[in-house]
């Protein structure tokens, strides 16, 4: 068409080229603007995106600013009933795409790769050393200690399971994993995320989370094991 068009209407040329530089000029508006959304209503991390759902709703027409926004993200096909949905669904609704998935929690939407919270926890997301008791118990979610007379070696390390079990630190009588998670208000991809590390059939630590009262240090403890898990999983 174009050479029946230049040769019939001259100044189609300009026309076509005033449009295309419209065009760079609209693209270029809607990168800044998103660029600012983002900036205002994401965190990024590592393998995740969080997105929060409040700072989402002070923009104008903020659903179709996430709608381009997931479009740009592993979601090609997403419309915007399905962003509406989700924004009115319960806590841990999710959508799929090809690649991602987005998880609604209380106040965030989180997007992350498909493979994250399936990866399996292993010897390698995990170490240990013995050292003396210095008194000092350290305040980091990723590390514990115990008394070391109280551990057989080897430890075991994996993902939670249902019907595993523990005393948490300073309470009386056992506690589903899978309730102490849901008590701290985590995210579905954390809870999934969610390991454990066991002594024999007995779970010592739950990594980030809860210690087992059985390992806790005492008074006349001297030596200690301490524990560390990867930080990776904090990433998400």
């Amino acid at each position: 068409l174009l050479p029946y068009l230049m040769a019939e209407i001259p100044q189609a040329y300009a026309g076509f080229d005033a449009s295309f530089n419209r065009l760079t000029e609209t693209e270029e508006l809607v990168h800044g603007a998103m660029e600012l959304w983002a900036k205002s209503c994401c965190d990024f991390k590592d393998n995740s995106i969080q997105i929060s759902i409040e700072e989402v709703s002070k923009f104008p027409n903020s659903n179709y600013f996430l709608l381009f926004f997931l479009r740009k993200n592993g979601f090609k096909e997403i419309q915007i009933a399905a962003v509406l949905n989700l924004l009115k669904g319960n806590s841990g609704t999710q959508l799929f795409s090809s690649s991602h998935r987005l998880i609604k929690d209380r106040t965030s939407l989180f997007l992350i790769p498909k493979n994250t919270a399936t990866e399996n926890a292993g010897e390698d997301s995990f170490i240990f050393y013995e050292e003396q008791y210095t008194g000092v118990i350290p305040n980091e979610e990723w590390t514990a200690i115990v008394d070391a007379s109280t551990i057989t070696l080897p430890f075991l390390v994996r993902k939670w399971e249902n019907g595993d079990k523990l005393i948490p630190l300073g309470m009386q009588g056992h506690r589903n994993v899978s309730d102490i998670l849901n008590e701290l208000k985590l995210p579905l991809h954390k809870k999934e995320m969610a390991s454990v590390v066991l002594c024999g059939d007995e779970i010592v630590w739950v990594p980030g989370y809860r210690i087992a009262d059985k390992f806790r240090v005492k008074p006349n403890t001297s030596s200690i094991l301490r524990l560390l898990f990867n930080t990776k999983n904090d990433e998400v």
